[in-house]
């Protein structure tokens, strides 16, 4: 969460990689906080974090604004078929997208 605070002073980043880190939803909540300064990201990796539906649907509100953002991975963070609706909405937005990455996140057919 700590972390959150100081990214969201960094407008130009392009690159961020927290992969693998146990941020789960309560840090992505914080996350998708920073990210709302961040529209000039390309790239975002936050595989295997355990955001989980709640977390997602924090980050996919920050998304959305991200009309830059190529290449998404979000990858074994269990955000199941909640998760999954909530991002639909974000990734309509995202118009320059190239590679999406949703592996691992037993999103069903409902999502």
């Amino acid at each position: 969460v700590a972390l959150a605070g100081a990214l969201g002073n960094m407008v130009n980043m392009a690159v961020l990689d927290l992969g693998e880190n146990g941020i789960g939803p309560k840090g992505a909540g914080a996350l998708a906080l920073a990210l709302g300064n961040m529209v000039s990201m390309t790239k975002l990796s936050l595989s295997r974090n355990n955001i989980g539906p709640e977390g997602t649907g924090a980050l996919a509100r920050a998304l959305g604004n991200m009309v830059d953002m190529t290449d998404l991975c979000l990858c074994g963070n269990s955000i199941g078929p909640k998760g999954a609706v909530a991002l639909a909405g974000a990734l309509g937005n995202m118009v320059n997208m190239t590679e999406l990455s949703l592996s691992e996140n037993d999103i069903g057919p409902e999502g």
